[in-house]
């Protein structure tokens, strides 16, 4: 359990992983922010274009702006929170067969190959470690 290679248990798997989740969070966090900016210019700047008078863009725009203020505090995080774990999920699954398929490639080369290469079941990676376990076979009978 106390396995060094195992890093099943650590957030990320290594540094290719964070980079990847850190892309992907800034991919979801960019355009909300940038959205959110726009809904305030679209409330307050085009409101004031039309009326005028600024007393009156105060009294009849800032209900709608706290509303939204509202919406957007609540919302947002919840959705950023889902795509980030979806997007860790997804990471992991793509980063972890990819250290095993080169830590177990190293050992072949090495002479401690114990096998064929064994992936979880929803790990990626599947067609190149089938290709690379045909490989190590048809090397171990040649």
């Amino acid at each position: 359990m106390n396995d060094p290679r195992n890093r099943r248990k650590k957030l990320f798997a290594n540094n290719l992983h964070k980079q990847i989740f850190l892309l992907i969070a800034l991919s979801a966090l960019l355009p909300m922010i940038i959205a959110a900016i726009c809904m305030y210019y679209l409330i307050f700047g085009i409101t004031a274009m039309e009326v005028g008078i600024p007393e009156t863009i105060a009294y009849n725009i800032l209900p709608a702006a706290r509303r939204v203020t509202v919406i957007l505090s609540i919302a947002a995080p919840i959705v950023i929170f889902a795509i980030l774990v979806i997007a860790h999920k997804m990471t992991h699954s793509i980063v972890g067969p990819f250290d095993r398929i080169v830590r177990e490639l190293n050992d072949h080369l090495e002479g401690k190959g114990r096998g064929p290469i064994i992936l979880r079941k929803n790990d990626k990676f599947s067609p190149l470690v089938d290709n690379v376990n045909k490989l190590l076979d048809k090397i171990k009978t040649d």
